[in-house]
Protein backbone atom coordinates (compact mmCIF):
# COMPACT_ATOMS: atom_id res chain seq x y z
CA UNK A 1 0.00 0.00 0.00
CA UNK A 2 1.75 3.73 -0.99
CA UNK A 3 2.77 5.57 1.99
CA UNK A 4 0.46 8.54 1.25
CA UNK A 5 -2.98 6.51 1.79
CA UNK A 6 -1.60 5.25 5.26
CA UNK A 7 -0.61 8.80 6.31
CA UNK A 8 -4.45 9.68 5.61
CA UNK A 9 -6.57 6.94 6.69
CA UNK A 10 -4.12 7.95 10.49
CA UNK A 11 -4.71 11.54 9.97
CA UNK A 12 -8.66 11.14 9.44
CA UNK A 13 -8.90 8.08 12.30
CA UNK A 14 -6.73 10.87 14.85
CA UNK A 15 -9.27 13.68 13.97
CA UNK A 16 -12.53 11.98 14.21
CA UNK A 17 -11.28 10.70 17.52
CA UNK A 18 -10.38 14.34 19.00
CA UNK A 19 -13.79 15.31 17.20
CA UNK A 20 -15.74 12.81 19.08
CA UNK A 21 -13.63 13.55 22.82
CA UNK A 22 -14.45 17.13 22.50
CA UNK A 23 -17.99 16.56 21.55
CA UNK A 24 -18.22 14.33 24.83
CA UNK A 25 -16.90 17.01 27.00
CA UNK A 26 -19.86 19.69 25.69
CA UNK A 27 -22.35 16.96 26.44
CA UNK A 28 -21.04 16.77 30.00
CA UNK A 29 -21.22 20.62 30.60
CA UNK A 30 -25.02 20.57 29.94
CA UNK A 31 -27.14 19.21 33.05
CA UNK A 32 -30.06 17.23 32.03
CA UNK A 33 -33.28 18.76 33.37
CA UNK A 34 -34.80 15.37 34.23
CA UNK A 35 -32.44 15.05 37.67
CA UNK A 36 -33.95 16.42 40.72
CA UNK A 37 -30.40 17.43 41.81
CA UNK A 38 -28.84 19.40 39.22
CA UNK A 39 -25.45 18.54 40.71
CA UNK A 40 -26.20 14.65 40.84
CA UNK A 41 -28.12 14.16 37.20
CA UNK A 42 -24.98 16.35 35.75
CA UNK A 43 -22.58 14.23 37.45
CA UNK A 44 -24.37 10.76 36.41
CA UNK A 45 -24.93 12.28 32.46
CA UNK A 46 -21.50 12.88 32.02
CA UNK A 47 -20.23 9.57 33.02
CA UNK A 48 -23.33 7.95 30.85
CA UNK A 49 -21.95 9.92 27.79
CA UNK A 50 -18.31 9.74 28.53
CA UNK A 51 -18.57 5.68 28.70
CA UNK A 52 -20.98 5.85 25.69
CA UNK A 53 -18.70 8.13 23.63
CA UNK A 54 -15.38 5.84 24.91
CA UNK A 55 -16.92 3.16 23.33
CA UNK A 56 -17.80 4.43 20.42
CA UNK A 57 -14.95 6.37 20.13
CA UNK A 58 -12.89 2.75 20.58
CA UNK A 59 -15.16 0.61 18.48
CA UNK A 60 -14.74 3.07 15.43
CA UNK A 61 -10.66 3.28 15.97
CA UNK A 62 -10.61 -0.66 15.85
CA UNK A 63 -12.64 -0.43 12.58
CA UNK A 64 -10.59 1.70 11.38
CA UNK A 65 -7.17 -0.05 12.77
CA UNK A 66 -8.98 -3.55 10.96
CA UNK A 67 -9.52 -1.47 7.74
CA UNK A 68 -6.01 -0.53 7.51
CA UNK A 69 -5.22 -3.86 8.42
CA UNK A 70 -7.10 -5.56 5.55
CA UNK A 71 -5.90 -3.10 2.99
CA UNK A 72 -2.28 -3.84 3.67
CA UNK A 73 -3.20 -7.34 3.71
CA UNK A 74 -5.11 -7.04 0.11
CA UNK A 75 -2.12 -5.14 -1.15
CA UNK A 76 0.20 -7.29 0.10
CA UNK A 77 -1.79 -10.27 -1.17
CA UNK A 78 -1.87 -8.53 -4.56
CA UNK A 79 1.81 -7.38 -4.96
CA UNK A 80 2.69 -11.42 -4.52
CA UNK A 81 0.14 -12.02 -6.84
CA UNK A 82 1.26 -9.73 -8.94
CA UNK A 83 4.70 -10.82 -8.75
CA UNK A 84 3.28 -14.97 -8.90
CA UNK A 85 1.53 -13.98 -12.53
CA UNK A 86 4.60 -12.09 -13.69
CA UNK A 87 7.16 -15.02 -12.67
CA UNK A 88 4.56 -17.49 -13.97
CA UNK A 89 4.43 -15.44 -17.38
CA UNK A 90 8.31 -15.15 -17.51
CA UNK A 91 8.70 -19.03 -16.93
CA UNK A 92 5.65 -19.79 -19.73
CA UNK A 93 7.92 -17.45 -21.80
CA UNK A 94 11.19 -18.97 -21.05
CA UNK A 95 9.12 -22.88 -21.22
CA UNK A 96 8.11 -21.74 -24.79
CA UNK A 97 11.49 -20.03 -25.56
CA UNK A 98 13.16 -23.72 -24.80
CA UNK A 99 11.01 -26.04 -26.35
CA UNK A 100 11.18 -23.85 -29.28
CA UNK A 101 14.95 -24.02 -29.08
CA UNK A 102 14.07 -28.44 -28.25
CA UNK A 103 12.32 -28.45 -31.23
CA UNK A 104 14.86 -26.87 -33.60
CA UNK A 105 17.43 -29.12 -31.68
CA UNK A 106 15.73 -32.55 -32.74
CA UNK A 107 14.57 -31.14 -36.05
CA UNK A 108 18.24 -30.44 -37.37
CA UNK A 109 19.20 -33.98 -35.54
CA UNK A 110 19.18 -36.72 -38.54
CA UNK A 111 17.18 -38.64 -35.59
CA UNK A 112 13.61 -39.00 -35.42
CA UNK A 113 12.76 -38.78 -31.07
CA UNK A 114 9.74 -40.50 -30.14
CA UNK A 115 8.48 -41.95 -26.80
CA UNK A 116 5.10 -44.59 -26.68
CA UNK A 117 3.12 -46.03 -24.11
CA UNK A 118 4.63 -49.24 -22.81
CA UNK A 119 1.01 -51.00 -23.04
CA UNK A 120 -0.71 -49.22 -26.22
CA UNK A 121 2.27 -48.48 -28.16
CA UNK A 122 0.47 -45.23 -28.84
CA UNK A 123 2.90 -42.22 -29.57
CA UNK A 124 3.14 -39.49 -27.01
CA UNK A 125 5.55 -37.29 -28.80
CA UNK A 126 7.51 -37.21 -31.31
CA UNK A 127 10.04 -34.77 -32.59
CA UNK A 128 9.23 -32.35 -35.36
CA UNK A 129 11.53 -33.65 -38.02
CA UNK A 130 8.96 -36.52 -38.51
CA UNK A 131 8.23 -34.63 -41.72
CA UNK A 132 10.85 -35.22 -43.48
CA UNK A 133 11.07 -38.66 -42.62
CA UNK A 134 6.87 -40.47 -42.61
CA UNK A 135 5.82 -37.35 -44.53
CA UNK A 136 3.32 -36.46 -41.66
CA UNK A 137 2.96 -33.87 -39.12
CA UNK A 138 3.92 -34.80 -35.45
CA UNK A 139 0.19 -33.97 -34.84
CA UNK A 140 -1.06 -36.35 -37.12
CA UNK A 141 0.96 -39.10 -35.89
CA UNK A 142 0.12 -38.77 -32.05
CA UNK A 143 -3.65 -38.30 -32.77
CA UNK A 144 -3.22 -42.02 -34.40
CA UNK A 145 -3.43 -44.70 -31.69
CA UNK A 146 -2.38 -47.42 -33.35
CA UNK A 147 0.58 -45.14 -36.20
CA UNK A 148 4.36 -47.04 -34.71
CA UNK A 149 2.15 -50.82 -35.31
CA UNK A 150 0.46 -49.45 -38.42
CA UNK A 151 3.38 -48.11 -40.00
CA UNK A 152 5.72 -50.89 -39.51
CA UNK A 153 5.79 -53.33 -43.13
CA UNK A 154 3.82 -56.45 -42.61
CA UNK A 155 6.98 -58.65 -43.47
CA UNK A 156 8.67 -56.99 -40.33
CA UNK A 157 5.69 -56.40 -37.78
CA UNK A 158 5.52 -59.70 -35.96
CA UNK A 159 9.31 -60.39 -35.54
CA UNK A 160 9.29 -56.54 -34.08
CA UNK A 161 6.68 -57.03 -31.49
CA UNK A 162 8.02 -60.41 -30.43
CA UNK A 163 11.37 -59.01 -30.03
CA UNK A 164 10.08 -56.23 -27.79
CA UNK A 165 7.87 -58.79 -25.78
CA UNK A 166 11.28 -61.03 -24.96
CA UNK A 167 12.91 -58.19 -24.40
CA UNK A 168 10.26 -56.38 -22.07
CA UNK A 169 9.79 -59.98 -20.24
CA UNK A 170 13.50 -59.94 -19.55
CA UNK A 171 13.24 -56.35 -17.90
CA UNK A 172 14.24 -54.06 -20.35
CA UNK A 173 18.15 -54.41 -19.58
CA UNK A 174 19.54 -52.57 -22.07
CA UNK A 175 18.88 -50.64 -25.66
CA UNK A 176 16.82 -52.77 -27.72
CA UNK A 177 18.27 -51.99 -31.21
CA UNK A 178 16.26 -53.43 -34.08
CA UNK A 179 15.96 -52.92 -37.94
CA UNK A 180 13.11 -52.81 -40.43
CA UNK A 181 11.05 -50.97 -42.69
CA UNK A 182 8.38 -48.65 -42.20
CA UNK A 183 6.25 -46.79 -43.84
CA UNK A 184 6.89 -42.98 -45.58
CA UNK A 185 3.90 -41.84 -47.76
CA UNK A 186 3.88 -44.68 -50.85
CA UNK A 187 7.26 -46.02 -50.02
CA UNK A 188 9.42 -47.91 -47.55
CA UNK A 189 12.06 -47.02 -45.77
CA UNK A 190 14.75 -48.84 -43.35
CA UNK A 191 14.85 -47.33 -40.10
CA UNK A 192 17.19 -48.25 -37.08
CA UNK A 193 14.89 -48.46 -33.90
CA UNK A 194 17.04 -47.98 -30.58
CA UNK A 195 14.53 -47.90 -27.32
CA UNK A 196 14.66 -47.57 -23.92
CA UNK A 197 12.52 -48.22 -20.87
CA UNK A 198 11.59 -45.13 -18.71
CA UNK A 199 10.95 -45.90 -14.72
CA UNK A 200 8.66 -44.28 -12.22
CA UNK A 201 9.47 -43.88 -8.57
CA UNK A 202 7.98 -47.04 -8.18
CA UNK A 203 10.34 -48.81 -10.26
CA UNK A 204 7.12 -49.30 -12.99
CA UNK A 205 7.86 -48.79 -16.56
CA UNK A 206 5.97 -45.59 -17.31
CA UNK A 207 7.74 -44.74 -21.03
CA UNK A 208 9.36 -46.11 -23.88
CA UNK A 209 11.79 -43.29 -25.25
CA UNK A 210 13.78 -44.26 -28.48
CA UNK A 211 14.98 -42.75 -32.17
CA UNK A 212 14.92 -43.75 -35.22
CA UNK A 213 17.42 -43.48 -38.08
CA UNK A 214 17.19 -43.51 -41.11
CA UNK A 215 19.31 -46.15 -42.65
CA UNK A 216 18.24 -46.95 -46.60
CA UNK A 217 21.42 -46.15 -48.16
CA UNK A 218 23.28 -48.02 -45.54
CA UNK A 219 21.25 -51.05 -45.62
CA UNK A 220 21.22 -51.30 -49.52
CA UNK A 221 24.94 -50.70 -49.21
CA UNK A 222 25.32 -53.69 -47.11
CA UNK A 223 23.30 -55.79 -49.18
CA UNK A 224 25.48 -54.47 -52.05
CA UNK A 225 28.53 -55.58 -49.94
CA UNK A 226 27.08 -59.00 -48.49
CA UNK A 227 26.49 -59.89 -52.47
CA UNK A 228 29.92 -58.20 -53.22
CA UNK A 229 31.26 -60.89 -50.71
CA UNK A 230 29.25 -63.60 -52.07
CA UNK A 231 30.08 -63.33 -55.38
CA UNK A 232 34.03 -62.81 -54.46
CA UNK A 233 33.40 -66.43 -52.24
CA UNK A 234 31.59 -68.00 -54.92
CA UNK A 235 32.86 -67.10 -57.77
CA UNK A 236 35.05 -70.03 -60.28
CA UNK A 237 37.80 -67.75 -60.70
CA UNK A 238 40.77 -67.01 -58.17
CA UNK A 239 40.41 -63.80 -56.96
CA UNK A 240 43.70 -61.90 -55.00
CA UNK A 241 43.90 -58.19 -53.66
CA UNK A 242 47.26 -56.73 -53.76
CA UNK A 243 48.11 -53.12 -51.78
CA UNK A 244 49.67 -50.60 -54.75
CA UNK A 245 52.77 -51.98 -53.49
CA UNK A 246 52.13 -55.76 -54.70
CA UNK A 247 51.81 -57.63 -51.55
CA UNK A 248 48.87 -60.26 -51.31
CA UNK A 249 46.06 -58.91 -48.86
CA UNK A 250 42.92 -60.91 -49.48
CA UNK A 251 42.03 -64.45 -51.89
CA UNK A 252 38.93 -66.18 -52.19
CA UNK A 253 38.68 -69.75 -52.20
CA UNK A 254 39.08 -70.56 -55.93
CA UNK A 255 42.36 -68.98 -55.54
CA UNK A 256 43.61 -72.02 -53.50
CA UNK A 257 41.47 -74.31 -55.16
CA UNK A 258 43.50 -73.21 -58.85
CA UNK A 259 47.40 -72.40 -57.10
CA UNK A 260 47.52 -74.92 -54.22
CA UNK A 261 47.68 -72.33 -51.97
CA UNK A 262 46.24 -71.69 -48.62
CA UNK A 263 44.79 -68.24 -47.24
CA UNK A 264 47.47 -67.93 -44.38
CA UNK A 265 50.50 -69.03 -46.86
CA UNK A 266 49.81 -66.29 -49.50
CA UNK A 267 48.80 -63.06 -47.99
CA UNK A 268 51.48 -60.93 -47.41
CA UNK A 269 53.38 -62.30 -50.54
CA UNK A 270 53.87 -61.10 -53.85
CA UNK A 271 52.13 -62.57 -56.54
CA UNK A 272 55.00 -63.17 -58.41
CA UNK A 273 55.81 -66.50 -56.20
CA UNK A 274 53.37 -67.67 -58.95
CA UNK A 275 55.69 -67.15 -61.72
CA UNK A 276 56.74 -69.62 -64.06
CA UNK A 277 59.46 -68.11 -66.05
CA UNK A 278 58.23 -68.94 -69.13
CA UNK A 279 57.38 -65.00 -69.65
CA UNK A 280 60.37 -62.29 -70.76
CA UNK A 281 61.20 -59.68 -68.08
CA UNK A 282 59.82 -57.06 -71.78
CA UNK A 283 56.25 -59.21 -71.56
CA UNK A 284 56.12 -57.90 -67.39
CA UNK A 285 57.32 -54.52 -68.38
CA UNK A 286 54.59 -54.22 -70.98
CA UNK A 287 51.87 -55.25 -69.10
CA UNK A 288 52.41 -53.09 -66.14
CA UNK A 289 53.08 -50.43 -68.99
CA UNK A 290 49.31 -51.21 -69.65
CA UNK A 291 48.14 -50.99 -66.33
CA UNK A 292 49.38 -48.06 -65.60
CA UNK A 293 47.97 -46.18 -68.58
CA UNK A 294 44.69 -47.26 -68.88
CA UNK A 295 44.26 -49.23 -65.46
CA UNK A 296 43.87 -52.99 -66.70
CA UNK A 297 45.32 -55.46 -68.20
CA UNK A 298 44.23 -58.75 -69.89
CA UNK A 299 45.73 -61.90 -71.39
CA UNK A 300 47.34 -65.06 -71.09
CA UNK A 301 50.33 -66.50 -68.80
CA UNK A 302 51.78 -69.39 -67.74
CA UNK A 303 52.38 -69.35 -63.92
CA UNK A 304 53.28 -72.13 -61.36
CA UNK A 305 51.50 -73.96 -59.12
CA UNK A 306 52.25 -74.97 -55.19
CA UNK A 307 53.18 -78.18 -56.23
CA UNK A 308 55.31 -76.71 -59.18
CA UNK A 309 53.12 -77.65 -61.86
CA UNK A 310 52.97 -75.09 -65.17
CA UNK A 311 49.56 -74.16 -65.84
CA UNK A 312 48.01 -71.79 -68.31
CA UNK A 313 45.96 -68.74 -67.14
CA UNK A 314 43.46 -66.17 -68.61
CA UNK A 315 44.38 -63.07 -66.46
CA UNK A 316 42.95 -59.47 -65.31
CA UNK A 317 44.77 -57.26 -63.60
CA UNK A 318 42.87 -53.87 -62.72
CA UNK A 319 43.90 -51.13 -60.77
CA UNK A 320 41.35 -49.70 -58.11
CA UNK A 321 41.63 -45.92 -56.97
CA UNK A 322 40.30 -43.56 -54.73
CA UNK A 323 38.12 -40.22 -55.31
CA UNK A 324 41.45 -38.69 -55.77
CA UNK A 325 42.41 -41.10 -58.52
CA UNK A 326 45.35 -42.32 -56.51
CA UNK A 327 45.31 -46.57 -56.69
CA UNK A 328 44.57 -47.94 -53.52
CA UNK A 329 44.31 -52.08 -54.71
CA UNK A 330 45.41 -53.91 -57.76
CA UNK A 331 42.73 -56.81 -58.27
CA UNK A 332 43.50 -59.89 -60.41
CA UNK A 333 41.20 -62.26 -61.70
CA UNK A 334 42.68 -65.44 -63.08
CA UNK A 335 40.82 -68.65 -64.56
CA UNK A 336 42.71 -72.12 -65.44
CA UNK A 337 42.63 -72.32 -68.94
CA UNK A 338 45.22 -75.28 -69.31
CA UNK A 339 42.79 -78.26 -70.96
CA UNK A 340 41.82 -75.10 -73.11
CA UNK A 341 45.36 -74.31 -74.62
CA UNK A 342 46.12 -78.35 -74.55
CA UNK A 343 42.54 -78.58 -76.78
CA UNK A 344 44.18 -75.95 -79.08
CA UNK A 345 46.98 -77.27 -79.19
CA UNK A 346 45.72 -80.70 -80.34
CA UNK A 347 43.21 -78.86 -82.84
CA UNK A 348 46.20 -77.13 -84.12
CA UNK A 349 48.75 -80.10 -84.38
CA UNK A 350 45.34 -82.10 -86.32
CA UNK A 351 45.14 -78.81 -88.58
CA UNK A 352 48.72 -78.43 -89.40
CA UNK A 353 50.25 -82.18 -89.38
CA UNK A 354 49.39 -85.53 -90.52
CA UNK A 355 47.81 -87.71 -87.78
CA UNK A 356 49.70 -90.93 -89.03
CA UNK A 357 53.48 -89.62 -89.34
CA UNK A 358 53.14 -86.30 -87.15
CA UNK A 359 54.75 -84.81 -90.31
CA UNK A 360 53.50 -81.15 -91.43
CA UNK A 361 50.69 -81.73 -93.69
CA UNK A 362 49.67 -79.86 -96.94
CA UNK A 363 48.30 -77.22 -95.54
CA UNK A 364 51.03 -76.32 -93.48
CA UNK A 365 53.00 -76.97 -96.56
CA UNK A 366 51.16 -74.39 -97.98
CA UNK A 367 51.62 -71.27 -95.21
CA UNK A 368 55.46 -72.41 -95.01
CA UNK A 369 55.92 -72.33 -98.91
CA UNK A 370 54.17 -68.84 -99.18
CA UNK A 371 56.03 -67.53 -96.03
CA UNK A 372 59.37 -68.30 -97.40
CA UNK A 373 58.49 -67.24 -100.35
CA UNK A 374 57.20 -64.01 -99.68
CA UNK A 375 60.51 -63.58 -98.06
CA UNK A 376 62.86 -64.50 -100.75
CA UNK A 377 60.69 -62.59 -103.19
CA UNK A 378 62.16 -59.76 -101.61
CA UNK A 379 65.92 -60.86 -100.75
CA UNK A 380 65.92 -61.94 -97.00
CA UNK A 381 66.72 -65.80 -98.09
CA UNK A 382 66.81 -68.28 -100.24
CA UNK A 383 65.66 -71.60 -99.52
CA UNK A 384 65.27 -75.13 -100.97
CA UNK A 385 61.96 -77.17 -101.92
CA UNK A 386 62.76 -81.13 -102.27
CA UNK A 387 59.95 -83.22 -103.74
CA UNK A 388 60.53 -87.36 -102.73
CA UNK A 389 58.10 -90.11 -103.83
CA UNK A 390 58.05 -93.21 -102.52
CA UNK A 391 58.19 -96.15 -105.43
CA UNK A 392 55.99 -99.34 -105.08
CA UNK A 393 54.21 -97.97 -101.93
CA UNK A 394 50.85 -98.84 -103.56
CA UNK A 395 51.90 -102.94 -103.82
CA UNK A 396 52.74 -102.79 -99.94
CA UNK A 397 49.51 -101.39 -99.88
CA UNK A 398 47.89 -104.36 -101.41
CA UNK A 399 50.00 -107.13 -100.80
CA UNK A 400 50.20 -106.57 -97.40
CA UNK A 401 47.59 -104.50 -96.28
CA UNK A 402 47.28 -100.91 -95.42
CA UNK A 403 47.95 -101.20 -91.13
CA UNK A 404 51.52 -102.74 -92.98
CA UNK A 405 51.67 -99.38 -95.58
CA UNK A 406 51.53 -97.13 -92.25
CA UNK A 407 54.06 -98.73 -90.36
CA UNK A 408 56.10 -97.66 -93.28
CA UNK A 409 55.20 -94.63 -93.72
CA UNK A 410 56.01 -94.04 -90.22
CA UNK A 411 59.31 -95.38 -90.16
CA UNK A 412 59.83 -93.63 -93.43
CA UNK A 413 58.86 -89.86 -92.07
CA UNK A 414 61.00 -90.96 -88.57
CA UNK A 415 64.26 -91.74 -90.91
CA UNK A 416 63.56 -88.28 -92.49
CA UNK A 417 63.47 -86.55 -89.71
CA UNK A 418 66.49 -88.13 -87.96
CA UNK A 419 68.87 -87.23 -91.73
CA UNK A 420 66.83 -84.17 -92.18
CA UNK A 421 66.22 -82.56 -88.68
Amino acid sequence: MPRWIFTLILFFSCSSFANDLAYSSELAREPDASFADPATSKCVFSEMVVEAYTLYVVLINLAVVSLLFVCWYIYRQNKKLGQAIDDLKTAKSLLVKNRTQLDVLLSSSPAVIYSLDPESHQVHFISMNCKKLYGLHAEEIKKDPKWWVNAIHDEDVTKVLATMRQWRVKGCPETLITSYRIRSGTNWLWVEDRLRAIYDENGQISELVGSYLDITERYKSQQLLELSASVFDNAREGIAITTPEGSIIEINEAFTRITGFSRDEILGKNPRILSSGRQSREFYEEMWRQILLHGFWEGEVWNKRKDGVIFAQNLTIAAVTDSNQKVIHYISLFSDITRQKRNEEQLAHIAYFDALTGLPNRTNLTQSLDHHIAKASVGEHEFVLAFMDLDGFKEVNDTFGHDTGDLLLVEVSRRMQSVLG
